[in-house]
């Protein structure tokens, strides 16, 4: 008899050859399954539908601090908020499906000013500079 952990397993000679044979297999079979659906959640995690978000670095660079970012895609009507507030100079991380590229930016700076950016290129760059200087407002790739 030969133990490993919580299995018991009895060494069996048949026909010219030795295995182990196990008393539980019960529990080899809720491993069996757990690795199944350890393999499955794998698949699915590296699957297309998971792996089309990206994180990019958003700098504020529009000479006040940001207080909120929203976000929608460009040509949709609802905005969703995103977790971001950045001070003037600094950047901060900030996560988009990238199964569009296109989206529309508006941010609210600490003084209640709305500054809005439109059709917004997210895909293949890892840096979003905002700027805004006498009215006018633009965006820089890097």
């Amino acid at each position: 008899m030969v133990n490993f952990h919580r299995y018991k397993f009895k060494f069996v000679k048949s026909r010219n050859f030795a295995f182990l044979r196990c008393r539980k297999t019960l529990y080899l079979r809720s491993m069996v399954q757990r690795l199944r659906l350890f393999a499955a959640g794998l698949v699915l995690a590296t699957s297309p539908a998971f792996a089309d978000s990206t994180t990019i670095a958003l700098v504020n660079a529009l000479g006040e601090n940001a207080a909120s970012l929203d976000a929608r895609k460009t040509g949709t009507p609802n905005w969703s908020s995103i977790p971001y507030s950045a001070r003037s100079g600094s950047s901060g991380p900030v996560s988009f499906d990238t199964q569009d590229c296109a989206w529309d930016l508006r941010v609210k700076l600490a003084s209640g000013t709305v500054v809005n950016y439109g059709n917004v290129n997210v895909c293949e760059v890892k840096l979003v500079t905002l700027h805004r200087r006498n009215g006018t407002v633009w965006v820089d790739y890097d």
